[in-house]
């Protein structure tokens, strides 16, 4: 970056979503706290790779979750969804994949999608994602996405 040059950032939140822009755009929401308040046990990024027009979620989740059981995504009355373990190190676990067309469908007309996944203490975990704003929030996201060049 040249001297003198800022990059451009873009912040925008709709409900319970943020989209964030410099180089690139990504919509994020930190869903959960410990119990203490000071650390996101659950996070979820939603994102268009630099090469290809079709969206990505990252969950990122508790390293204590078992990594082989990956994690499921219910959305409102719909059927739950599955989504494997990128993976697991100290920190996270990271659950990634390719924001296929029933789950954004339904997460763009839905009110509350729940992640659940199990941990290592076979105690099984159940976090509530707020959908408020995810349709506004992904349309502009795919609009940035269109506009920055390749």
């Amino acid at each position: 970056m040249a001297p003198g040059h800022s990059e451009a950032i873009t912040d925008k939140v709709f409900g319970s979503w943020s989209l964030v822009c410099s180089q690139h755009c990504t919509l994020s929401q930190a869903t959960a706290l410990d119990p203490a308040g000071r650390n996101v046990v659950m996070g979820v990024s939603v994102y268009f790779p630099r090469e290809g027009n079709k969206a990505k979620i990252d969950i990122r989740i508790t390293p204590d979750a078992i990594e082989k059981d990956g994690i499921g995504i219910k959305v409102d009355a719909h059927p739950s969804l599955r989504l494997s373990m990128s993976k697991c190190d100290i920190r996270v676990c990271l659950a990634s994949g390719f924001l296929d067309e029933p789950l954004l469908k339904q997460m763009k007309s839905g009110t509350l999608a729940k992640v659940a996944f199990f941990r290592k203490s076979q105690k099984q975990i159940l976090f509530p994602l707020s959908l408020v704003g995810f349709q506004k929030a992904f349309s502009d996201l795919e609009r940035e996405h269109h506009r920055q060049p390749s």
